[in-house]
């Protein structure tokens, strides 16, 4: 089995001040609300599978518009 693909756009930007590196990241920019990762294998939840283990498709979205901000110290 196979599943589509997707697409995510990410921005970063960096600026390095003598022994300090300042950045910003802007991930999944268009807001995508596609899958992250899919797998298919058989999977056995007790409280939704009642009738036992089951084959099928698990995945994970893609995460939320997130900005990050941070700060790098080199040595």
């Amino acid at each position: 089995m196979r599943e589509s693909g997707s697409t995510v756009v990410n921005l970063r930007a960096a600026r390095r001040i003598g022994r300090f590196q300042v950045y910003g990241e802007l991930l999944n920019i268009l807001n995508s609300r596609d899958k992250d990762i899919a797998y298919y294998y058989e999977s056995y939840i007790p409280a939704f599978d009642t009738t036992g283990p089951s084959d099928g498709r698990l995945s994970r979205v893609v995460e939320p518009r997130t900005l990050r901000l941070g700060a790098r110290v080199n040595f």
